[in-house]
């Protein structure tokens, strides 16, 4: 989903699903299908679905609606609530969007409702803001800037199941309203605390590196969710002001944990190298921690190919560092997109050729029913943007498995297979467990 205004306004925010559609996807395993639908009595979301028999329990339980017509005429919808939305659309107008669609002359009775349900997301969106219309549909999906560009031709808000988990658990947390699962809040500290451990799931409290990586690793959490609750709103001079601020202390977070694993290695095999007195020749950058890595790699030879393995995302981080921290900084603009079949609007970072291609080092690919790559990335003609919020994202994604593979390679064991064995009598496992299966996190 590209950036807009999301988490605006005091009233709930409304999720309207495809009840055929996402009950396929529960059907196949679609992943977190089963969590996003556990907050379908939250106080906090009003959920509605298009008419189905569905066969879910709790799908069942979700107020559906219906067609109104008056003298054979489509004129608006109902909730099973009650709440009645006048429909200003013509039933002839949508079958020829449904045509384009589908690309047929001749359309279905479920082609045109799926293509209806558009419609009537028109409609909620216009009454209940802001409102989200989660769907699996790859039709809807691939075309959902056309709709909004062509007809219905306003804001509609077609997302993916992850997506609505994302934005809604960012608009939770917008409102300072930490949901530790679907029916159980906790405060700011405990819930970031927690969405660490399940993360980094090899870290064990007592050692004062690690535990300065742990505190680092939380308040790159919080700087990322910073930069998303920016995202999620339309882009500006103050969004942009605020999302370049949280990026340049979430790069330098990642780089102080890199360094504080470096540390906790040179501690752990007592590490001994030409400058080893000096803190800053302690790196895993190529450029100023050479010996370190060789003395490393002598010592732990996995750990060692470990990192050659991610030096292209290391370095990448420290590339960016050295701009945000020591020089230049990184051009930075509010982006609009206007073309014949799509509107857009971005916070971008203007990135140099070669930093670009590191990205494409890093498997970068277009991402699925997206205009950035998976990394953030935008080429237009001969030249190259990164949008802030996306690459901390993957990079955040990225860090996670490195960091966890790391400590493993150091002799730290996974604590949650370790209470799973011996289960302690706090609940803790049980929390981690809750908040594993049930929180709206990024991850």
């Amino acid at each position: 989903m590209d950036s807009r205004n999301l988490l605006r306004g005091e009233k709930k925010m409304s999720i309207f699903i495809d009840s055929e559609n996402f009950e396929t996807s529960v059907d196949t395993g679609a992943k977190d299908a089963n969590k996003f639908l556990s907050y379908y009595n939250s106080k906090e979301f009003e959920f509605v679905r298009s008419i189905y028999s569905a066969n879910k329990e709790k799908l069942k339980k979700i107020n559906e609606f219906k067609k109104l017509y008056h003298e054979g005429q489509l004129n608006g919808i109902e909730i099973s609530n009650g709440t009645r939305i006048a429909f200003r659309y013509k039933e002839s107008d949508i079958r020829d969007i449904a045509g384009k669609v589908f690309n047929k002359s001749s359309i279905s009775n479920e082609e045109f409702d799926c293509v209806f349900n558009v419609f009537a997301q028109a409609r909620l969106n216009d009454a209940c803001h802001p409102c989200l219309f989660v769907t699996e549909n790859p039709l809807l999906l691939k075309n959902r800037w056309w709709l909004e560009s062509h007809f219905p031709g306003i804001e509609i808000n077609i997302v993916t199941i992850n997506e609505a988990i994302e934005i809604m658990g960012l608009y939770l947390r917008y409102r300072n309203l930490f949901y530790f699962a679907h029916n159980f809040t906790c405060n700011k500290g405990l819930w970031y605390w927690i969405s660490f451990r399940t993360k980094i799931k090899t870290y064990n409290v007592g050692d004062p590196y690690l535990d300065a990586l742990a505190n680092r690793f939380i308040f790159l959490l919080m700087s990322l969710d910073q930069m998303g609750f920016q995202y999620h709103q339309s882009p500006n001079n103050d969004t942009l002001a605020d999302t370049i601020y949280h990026f340049d202390y979430f790069i330098l977070l990642v780089s102080g944990i890199f360094d504080n694993l470096a540390l906790a290695a040179k501690r752990k095999y007592n590490l001994t190298f030409k400058y080893d007195n000096n803190p800053s020749r302690t790196s895993l950058s190529n450029t100023t921690g050479g010996d370190f890595l060789k003395a490393l790699k002598s010592s732990n030879p996995q750990l060692g190919q470990l990192i050659d393995d991610n030096r292209e995302f290391i370095q990448a981080i420290y590339d960016i560092r050295e701009l945000v921290a020591h020089r230049e900084s990184i051009p930075k603009s509010i982006f609009e997109y206007r073309g014949e079949d799509e509107r857009w609007k971005a916070t971008f970072m203007h990135i140099r050729k070669d930093h670009y291609n590191r990205l494409k080092q890093l498997r970068d690919a277009p991402k699925k029913y997206e205009h950035l790559s998976l990394w953030g990335a935008y080429l237009l003609y001969d030249s190259y943007y990164l949008d802030p919020y996306n690459f901390s994202k993957k990079a955040t994604e990225n860090l996670i498995k490195f960091v966890e593979d790391y400590l493993g390679l150091l002799g730290y064991t996974d604590y949650i297979e370790e209470l799973r064995k011996n289960p302690p009598k706090n609940g803790f496992l049980r929390d981690m467990e809750i908040f594993l299966s049930d929180t709206l996190d990024l991850f």
